[in-house]
This record gives structure tokens, sequence and C-alpha cells, in this order.
């Protein structure tokens, strides 16, 4: 499989690399609202949800991206508190009922990254049955933007607390920590800052690490897979698009650019 930049799975919106003084999240004061009709259809979906008794389904507060724009070589995004609700009743369950209103989706932001291991191993996982978004789907590790005390966390501070969790990983064990830039996936229409991160371990001592992870439960398995293996794989096994968009760029950035 060769990745593309712009193609039917995602769309790279902006490069970086950005520090973390380059992003810049602007809240607005309100929060989302949705049409009658839409808080319906959440509402109905969420019911749906619980029923099936997805022990990893929860509702906390999150950010839909409203706009994005690069100015003076700091990325600018301006947010709005929505809820994981909404963005599972609408962007996750029902986008086809939301193709000509994206303003009535959730659009949720969030945070991935590829971890590369000191023997050039890059950590993928299988995410858990029992997750509402991309169960069973092979994934780099990531997150949805969250609340902190009220206000939007930061995305490295959000890809830092993801890595710790569902890996054990710690800033101990990370050499160099990047934003290669931003990417959306057409299949749930959910904007994602793609990091890079390259770990002081090798893949042996990674698997060690891992089990100290207190969020295993929201993979069913994860392994390290040799990066000259990485298109294969993509083209073998089902892949989160937005992982694919962040394998792109570490593969142009990266293995091709910044080494």
């Amino acid at each position: 499989m060769n990745l593309k930049e712009d193609n039917d799975e995602f769309s790279i919106l902006f490069k970086g690399p950005f520090n973390k003084e380059q992003i810049k999240l602007n809240l607005l004061p309100e929060l989302k609202r949705y049409s009658q009709n839409t808080n319906n259809i959440i509402n109905n979906t969420w019911v749906l949800e619980m029923s099936n008794e997805n022990q990893l389904l929860y509702d906390g507060q999150c950010y839909s991206l409203i706009n994005m724009s690069l100015k003076s070589s700091s990325l600018e995004c301006v947010i709005q508190e929505t809820n994981y609700k909404s963005f599972v009743g609408t962007n996750v369950k029902n986008r086809h009922l939301f193709q000509n209103n994206n303003k009535e989706m959730a659009n949720c932001m969030a945070a991935c990254v590829v971890m590369e291991t000191t023997d050039n191993k890059i950590i993928i996982g299988k995410r858990s049955s029992k997750m509402a978004e991309g169960k069973s789907e092979w994934h780099i590790i990531g997150g949805t933007l969250e609340a902190v005390n009220n206000l939007p966390e930061h995305p490295f501070e959000l890809i830092l607390k993801e890595m710790e969790e569902e890996t054990g990983i710690t800033t101990n064990n990370i050499d160099s920590l990047i934003c290669l830039g931003t990417a959306v996936s057409h299949y749930n229409n959910k904007t994602e800052f793609l990091f890079f991160a390259k770990l002081n371990l090798d893949s042996k001592q990674f698997e060690v690490k891992s089990l100290t992870a207190t969020h295993r439960e929201e993979h069913d398995k994860l392994t390290c897979l040799d990066s000259n293996e990485l298109n294969n794989f993509l083209t073998k096994e089902p892949f989160a698009a937005i992982g694919k968009a962040a394998i792109f760029l570490y593969q142009t950035m990266i293995v091709k650019g910044l080494k």
C-alpha cells in the first residue's frame, strides 16, 4: 500500500513539525448546541449503545473543532465544548445522516502517536471489541481531547497521558516528541494531531513496560512491528484511517526527512 497525502480514507490538513508552544487552542464560551432532531438521534443512539453493555463507553467533556488555521507558524484551533455522547451519536454511528450538514456533527478532536523503539519497531494495538469507536481495528496509540479542570487539555499533554495509560510509557522513556501535523479521517470526520515519539527502549523492554499500563483493557493486543513491514501490514489488516495518516507523515517526514 502506497499512502498518499489526500485519498479516500484521510486528508492531511497541516504539516509541521510543531512544538507545544506552536499549538494554540481558542475555546469558545458557549457549549455546542444541536437541533432537536439531532439531539433525538444522539439520545436514541446512546440508549442503544448502553443496552449493548459496552463497559468501555463513557460520556465525558470533549471539544468540537470549529476552525483550524496556520498563523505565523502557529496552529490556531478554534474549539467548542461538546461531549463524547454527541460524537458517538453523530460522527461514529450516524455520519450518513449528516452528509450535507457537517455543523450538526460533534466533530471532536483527538491525537495519536507513532511510537518508535530503539530497534526501529513501531508500536500498534488492536482495539478492544468493547470500544464504541474503531472496535477490533488496528491503530497506533491515541485518544480524544478531553477536559482537565473544565478546560481543554493541550494535545501534547493528551498524548503523554494516552501513552502512559495505554502502554505504560512515561516521559522518562521518551527521547523526543513532536507533532508532525494534523489530518482528518473521512470515515468519521474526526480531526487529529499526529505525533511522533522516539523511545529510549527497545521492543523487548517495551513489552515489559506495557504490562504496567493502567488502561490495557482498551486493546486486545499490543505489538511491535518492524517499520519496514508497515505498508504490507496496512494492506492485509483493518487499520484506522487516521493511524494511516500518522504513518504517512512518519514515513515522509521522519524516515525520509528529519532523520
